[in-house]
């Protein structure tokens, strides 16, 4: 670099050396850097189009040397020929040896030439420089007839070329053989003092840039200060993995010329969400400021607020993975130093994703709030034993929300996995050489699995009647939204399907977006429904679904099959638009935002809650996305009383505690349930047989397989002391409920088959006869409890119906679905 310090005095944000911030940038510039496109002498960059990190492209026109700045584009030139004379890229004839140097701008020399040796001066008019313009005419008034071409090639004298214009970079000639500026430059300079510009030539020279071709920019405008600064940061950003392009920074460079020092300038003066040029400033000027602090020797550990782009993060959304948005990250809670210095550290070495980092950062905070607490502070890390881990991993057991609920299990497990993974990576990278090596994670540091009895587990779940509410208005869904090029009708039959699919199956939001185009087999009148459990990791899954839900896919698939999308989304049920999208199929981002929108759009959803004049209330619209509908799902078939074992496979869990949250019931609504059912209790005769409390009904009875039973000995052993062998319907102490209806009916058919199955084994009479008795008991219980049902008031039926389902939930929750006697093996396995 061969950039002098400059003896000017700058007004910076705080008080610094100046002559010592210049000298550091000048020590910390790349020395050769973009060989063949940077000229630090003349601080001008020219594009090479053959370098993939430059923004340049060759002109789409043949022979045309010229640049584009857009891939498959024509060049300024050309693109203005074209319009003007009404011809295509392929029709347009370039004349070479015209106007000035593709590369280099310099213009073209004059033709007049002797014994090999050319006119060193420009061209003006006609290929003849400006002297022999001059000159021609004249000797065509002496010499009749003149050829101009042999004039030019072997009878007018060359001449020498001027001296170069002042500005620096610039290519051309000095005009009329004096002064310091071209033809160009004076002219610039001209038109500035009309503007009240006071400025020596001298002056023009050292602040003007050449004459730009599209693929350059030039530094010489700007401040001796900022040149350097803007350099810098142009070298930093480019480390991170973004292209030079000369355009955009050209026009930055305009947005600039003002400044000073680009330390003092607040990069907030230029929106990112705005035009390139201003996101541009906004980024180089971040780059300044990250160098600026490292000059004055702030460790971005010691401040409180550290800026993600440049501490080194890297981002998914660029093909680069250079961190293209702004944003900081606070570490003021993390304490002690020596974990903000390691935090920092581990970020510009591995160069995390945002998610990660933030992880990992969550995670020291957890943990710095254990360590403070510890004797010491936890400031030492030489001083930490195994207790100071233990502490650790206590606290991140018992991390909550800011609400103070307890976070998911699976959460509270990542910050003690990220935290010793810091550890470990400083370790392995010998960052912090003092860290004592008795403070690490052991394999006894566990996070146990902390149930937590929330109000109503099922308010995940949409209410059915919200669901309902929903269908009749579905036929708005999706039609106020774009999608890509589809027409209205179109992309509302596409979220309709995705929406159906969702309701009816109960898959999360990405299995259903990625459903394959062919997702439906069609075996012995059933429609199963082919997807994969991303999560899990497990693909080809099959679900039975509804035949409505499977002519609603036919349909869309019919429809979709006469739409153009793009060729890789082809295999996708659900395509996504455009080439560049993330997935070739529709996200659950843009499900969710649909979803989203049609729900706020719709004129009312009502809840089950009425006013003070009897009108339902609105439903919180909020609860209405598309994960709830997963948990509806579940919600009723737990209500309809499936088996956990059956739920679990349609859940596609291996993990039976996982199935029974959904079965989870809080106490009020189990002591609700209890007093409406206590009322409708039965003898096994069917006459009426109330138990006195809700008490009496949950502590002189056991839940047996088809209803309560109140004998003494049977209740004491919890169920597990039948005199009788559990043949209830013979039993005076039998006290059943319709809770029990579909357990009754169940275990009726059971009876039936058991029956078959005896008569073809030709057992003795009284087996028989036994099994018939039980059978036409059960009927009885089962005919008299719905006669009961029928003749009450519909408001007392739907009580009792909601009541039953969470009874079900609850033994389906103890396990209580089997008789005693079997034996069921609870042993749970990784999911």
């Amino acid at each position: 670099m061969s950039l002098a310090p400059s003896t000017l005095v700058y007004e910076l944000a705080v008080p610094v050396d100046p002559a010592g911030w210049e000298s550091w940038l000048i020590d910390n510039l790349l020395a050769e850097w973009r060989p063949g496109e940077w000229n630090a002498e003349a601080l001008l960059f020219t594009g090479d189009f053959a370098n993939p990190l430059t923004w340049v492209f060759p002109c789409k026109v043949v022979a045309c040397m010229r640049r584009s700045l857009t891939k498959g584009g024509a060049c300024g030139s050309c693109t203005a020929r074209m319009r003007r004379e009404g011809l295509t890229a392929d029709q347009l004839v370039i004349i070479p040896g015209t106007g000035r140097d593709p590369a280099t701008g310099a213009l073209p020399r004059c033709a007049v030439s002797q014994d090999n040796v050319r006119c060193g001066r420009e061209v003006s008019a006609e290929g003849l420089c400006e002297s022999h313009s001059e000159k021609w005419p004249r000797y065509l008034r002496d010499h009749q007839g003149a050829n101009r071409e042999r004039w030019a090639s072997g009878i007018a004298l060359p001449m020498t070329a001027r001296p170069g214009c002042g500005v620096a970079g610039c290519a051309d000639q000095v005009a009329g053989g004096r002064g310091l500026l071209c033809r160009y430059h004076a002219g610039r300079r001209r038109e500035a003092i009309r503007r009240g510009a006071v400025c020596s030539e001298a002056q023009w020279a050292a602040r003007d840039a050449p004459w730009l071709a599209p693929h350059q920019f030039s530094l010489v405008p700007l401040a001796p200060l900022v040149r350097l600064e803007f350099l810098y940061a142009l070298q930093r950003r480019e480390a991170r993995g973004a292209q030079i392009a000369p355009g955009t920074l050209r026009q930055t460079i305009g947005m600039l010329l003002t400044e000073d020092t680009l330390a003092a300038v607040d990069p907030d003066r230029f929106p990112v969400n705005s035009t390139n040029r201003l996101y541009t400033a906004h980024e180089l000027i971040h780059w300044v400021h990250a160098g600026y602090s490292e000059f004055r020797g702030l460790d971005p550990a010691q401040q409180d607020t550290v800026e993600l782009r440049t501490l080194g993060l890297s981002s998914t959304k660029t093909r680069s993975g250079r961190r293209t948005r702004s944003g900081t990250a606070s570490l003021a809670s993390i304490q002690q130093g020596w974990l903000r210095s390691l935090l920092v550290s581990w970020a510009r070495l591995k160069q995390p994703e945002s998610q990660e980092f933030s992880a990992t950062r969550k995670a020291c905070i957890v943990a710095s709030t254990a360590l403070s607490l510890r004797p010491g502070g936890g400031h030492d890390p030489a001083a930490l034993r195994l207790v100071d881990m233990d502490a650790v991993v206590d606290a991140c057991a018992v991390t909550t929300r800011p609400d103070e609920t307890l976070y998911a299990y699976a959460t509270r497990k990542q910050r003690k996995r990220k935290f010793g993974d810091l550890l470990e990576f400083a370790r392995r990278e010998d960052l912090l050489p003092e860290l004592s090596p008795k403070f690490a994670v052991q394999s006894y540091h566990r996070i146990p699995v902390m149930e937590v009895q929330e109000e109503d587990e099922a308010g995940k779940a949409i209410p059915e009647y919200v669901i309902r509410q929903l269908d009749e208005q579905l036929a708005s869904i999706g039609r106020d939204r774009a999608y890509g090029p589809l027409r209205p009708e179109d992309t509302h039959w596409l979220m309709k399907t995705a929406y159906m699919v969702c309701r009816d199956t109960g898959r999360r939001p990405r299995e259903f977006c990625g459903l394959a185009l062919e997702c439906l087999r069609y075996e012995d009148g059933q429609y199963t429904l082919i997807w994969d459990n991303f999560k899990g990791k497990r693909l080809k899954r099959s679900l039975p679904i509804e035949k409505s839900t499977a002519e609603a896919i036919l349909a869309w698939q019919r429809r979709r099959l006469q739409l153009v999308f793009p060729q890789h989304t082809d295999s996708y049920l659900f395509p996504a638009i455009g080439q560049v999208a993330k997935t070739p199929h529709l996200s659950s981002h843009e499900f969710g935002q649909v979803l989203r929108a049609w729900v706020d759009g719709l004129e009312r959803i009502d809840s089950d809650a009425p006013d003070e004049d009897g009108t339902p209330l609105p439903f919180d619209r909020s609860k209405v996305f598309a994960y709830a509908f997963r948990s509806s799902y579940a919600q009723r078939h737990a209500d309809a009383g499936t088996p956990l074992d059956v739920l679990m496979a349609l859940m596609d869990h291996r993990n039976a505690s996982t199935t029974m949250g959904y079965y989870r019931v809080t106490i009020r609504r189990k002591r609700q349930a209890v007093e409406t059912l206590r009322l409708h209790a039965v003898d096994r005769r069917g006459n009426t047989a109330p138990f006195p409390s809700g008490v009496s009904y949950e502590q002189k009875s056991v839940a047996v397989p088809f209803g309560g039973c109140t004998e003494p000995s049977n209740v004491k052993a919890g169920g597990q002391k039948c005199p009788i062998r559990f043949q209830c319907a013979g039993c005076g102490f039998y006290r059943p409920d319709p809770s029990y209806l579909p357990a009754i009916e169940d275990h009726v058919r059971e009876l039936k088959a058991d029956r078959e199955l005896a008569e073809a084994m030709g057992v003795d009479d009284f087996v028989i006869r036994n099994l018939s008795d039980q059978v036409t008991a059960f009927q009885g219980v089962i005919e008299r409890m719905n006669e009961r049902m029928t003749g009450l008031p519909e408001e007392i039926r739907a009580e009792i119906q909601e009541a039953s389902r969470v009874l079900r939930k609850v033994r389906a929750t103890n396990g209580r679905t089997l008789l005693p006697l079997t034996v069921v093996n609870r042993q749970e396995t990784n999911r």
